[in-house]
């Protein structure tokens, strides 16, 4: 899901939070990955609690991004009912607010025991390329997330689970993606996936 909306004042935290349930509602999930959100307020930490409240009051709880420093960007978010049992996770990039892990557990009934699964949200680099956005920032991205699910396969045996939004560049031979005129290039984010099945 991509929320990138002004979140200052009740009204639009509200609005977002309907948009949220509806969301819920209409799909029957219960975990979802908002990519993209952001505010004018001056104070994000207060955006923040007025959307865990809100959230709280209609049985959901959520997991924020946590860019440093704290700008616009409120950080990519995880919106998960209660009782779902999920703990955020320490990765490369979390501290840019574009990348969220947190480990999922549940109960698999066929195995009859406790499985794990690592969520991922994230939110590429801009493919809007400028002096203050060069294209390496893309590819070092795209690069970084392959690194991380490649580490986190291997300790959670395959459950790994990404949403969000990834960008290319224009000049795809660039962006790290890895899929130039149909073909998967060695070392990109693809071919990471790929190998890993």
């Amino acid at each position: 899901a991509n929320a990138m909306g002004k979140l200052t004042g009740e009204t639009p935290v509200t609005t977002f939070v309907d948009d949220v349930v509806k969301t819920f509602e209409t799909y029957s999930v219960d975990v979802l990955g908002v990519s993209e959100t952001g505010t004018h307020s001056p104070d994000n930490k207060l955006t923040r609690r007025a959307i865990k409240r809100r959230l709280g009051e209609k049985g959901l709880n959520c997991i924020w991004g946590e860019p440093q420093p704290y700008k616009k960007n409120l950080g990519v978010m995880l919106i998960f009912r209660k009782g779902v049992n999920m703990t955020p996770l320490n990765v490369e990039g979390s501290s840019s607010g574009r990348v969220l892990a947190a480990e999922l557990v549940t109960w698999d009934k066929g195995l009859r025991r406790e499985v794990k699964t690592m969520i991922m949200v994230l939110y590429g680099e801009t493919g809007m390329t400028t002096k203050g956005n060069p294209p390496e920032r893309v590819n070092e991205f795209n690069l970084s997330v392959g690194r991380i699910v490649e580490d986190a396969l291997v300790e959670y045996s395959g459950r790994v689970m990404c949403m969000g939004d990834y960008n290319s560049l224009a000049d795809v031979d660039m962006d790290g993606m890895g899929l130039v005129g149909g073909v998967v290039v060695a070392n990109s984010l693809v071919s990471t996936m790929l190998g890993l099945g």
